[in-house]
């Protein structure tokens, strides 16, 4: 049986992997600074001698990367000490180390490594240009892991939603203003192909299981749209009035961000043999769970 061990379980994609793999029969294991049911073992991964003493007890095939830096992209420009320890400092020494251990890294990256500039289709190839300084953390984690680590995996997500305890993501703090009846502002000039963590972690063991290794994979959903479409599509999927959606832009952020990331996923598409779920499918799903 395979063993894998979540850094970050108790996170929206860690939660989300943890559930899944267990399901799948997998013999999953949960690192978390927090308590929970997704948690096995309490402890901060950025600690690096704490979590070498602990992958070292302990044998894993597979450690999935999903810490999360504990405050929003915008954040990261006032507490670049933090942020650079999550996104560059952890994966850097999980690369390190793997040459020792042997385990296979996946490490979650995001497309915000690229400009997203309006009329151009980004792939695996494509040159990256982050824009802030979240977006060069993790394009620094991707090439710590891919210049040290023996054996690794690279996913590139964007907008990842999904259901979880305390509402930070897109998806969750709309259905916690919209229970109130209150007005959700949501850019109706940032776009992207969003994925949820469920459909996420889907594709994360379909790659596994498919021994695809030494790769970055661009990891988004197929459907190209702004947030302001994707919170009227939560709304209406969920029994809301779309009407409190109110279109905001990207103009009232404190940071530069890519605006446009339309994604090439014809790569993930030949290696799984189909595409990832369209985002309504996947928010039917959440739905479910």
């Amino acid at each position: 049986m395979t063993r894998v061990l979540i850094l970050g379980s108790n996170g929206l994609l860690g939660s989300h992997l943890y559930r899944l793999g267990r399901d799948k029969g997998l013999d999953i294991v949960g690192f978390s600074r927090t308590n929970s049911q997704f948690v096995d073992v309490s402890g901060d991964a950025t600690d690096a001698s704490w979590l070498e003493s602990q992958l070292t007890d302990d044998k894993f095939d597979v450690v999935i990367n999903a810490v999360k830096f504990k405050g929003s992209t915008d954040d990261c420009e006032t507490r670049m000490e933090e942020c650079w320890t999550a996104n560059f400092r952890l994966p850097s020494f999980l690369a390190r180390i793997q040459k020792k251990l042997g385990y296979l890294l996946v490490q979650i990256s995001t497309d915000w490594v690229f400009e997203g500039k309006r009329g151009v289709v980004y792939n695996e190839a494509s040159l990256p240009y982050p824009q802030n300084y979240y977006a060069l953390s993790k394009f620094a984690g991707e090439i710590a892991v891919s210049s040290t680590a023996k054996n690794y995996l690279i996913l590139r997500p964007t907008g990842l939603f999904g259901l979880e305890e305390s509402p930070r993501n897109f998806l969750a703090r709309l259905l916690e203003t919209l229970k109130r009846n209150k007005q959700f502002p949501a850019a109706a000039d940032q776009y992207s192909q969003p994925i949820s963590a469920l459909e996420l972690s889907n594709l994360v063991y379909e790659l596994l299981e498919k021994t695809v290794q030494n790769r970055i994979i661009m990891a988004t959903g197929p459907d190209y749209m702004s947030r302001y479409q994707l919170a009227k599509l939560v709304a209406t999927k969920f029994g809301y009035d779309n009407r409190l959606i109110k279109r905001t832009t990207t103009t009232k952020r404190t940071i530069k961000i890519p605006q446009y990331l339309r994604i090439d996923i014809s790569e993930i598409e030949r290696i799984l043999g189909h595409r990832p779920k369209p985002v309504a499918q996947m928010i039917d799903d959440l739905r479910k769970v």
